[in-house]
């Protein structure tokens, strides 16, 4: 067996669960994404998971969002999230699988909110991949 970083880099065919991080409603630079973790380049994503641990309780809205640097809410975004519930959720955002390719891809998370600032709130993500090649 062949560990690096969160996953089993041998075990090809075998669906894992990556840990790729959390986000907090304090968490610095939150509102434009914070890298939490990547992608292994050479597998297949085929889904996302995110546990809202502590709800998120802004006033009006709370968005947690999983993506790129570039587009944060690539992967996961305010729907597939309902941040304002604890609980898992799935993505419905994003089609899967889809192919990393040759090269890591940074994930990040933001959370976004409006009306009276949030006091709390966590989530954390993984991603399900599998390597077939």
């Amino acid at each position: 067996m062949s560990l690096h970083g969160h996953w089993n880099s041998g075990a090809m065919g075998v669906e894992q669960l990556i840990p790729l991080g959390r986000i907090a409603f304090n968490t610095p630079d939150a509102a434009t994404g914070v890298k939490v973790g990547k992608l292994p380049k050479g597998w297949v994503v085929v889904g996302f998971l995110t546990r809202i641990k502590t709800a998120f309780n802004a006033a009006s809205s709370n968005a947690v969002l999983l993506g790129i640097e570039d587009n944060t809410d690539e992967y996961l975004d305010g729907d597939d999230t309902v941040a304002g519930t604890t609980g898992y959720k799935t993505a419905t955002t994003v089609t899967c699988p889809f192919d990393v390719g040759d090269a890591d891809i940074d994930v990040y998370a933001a959370y976004t909110q409006t009306g009276t600032a949030a006091t709390a709130g966590v989530a954390e993500f993984w991603a399900k991949v599998v390597k077939i090649d």
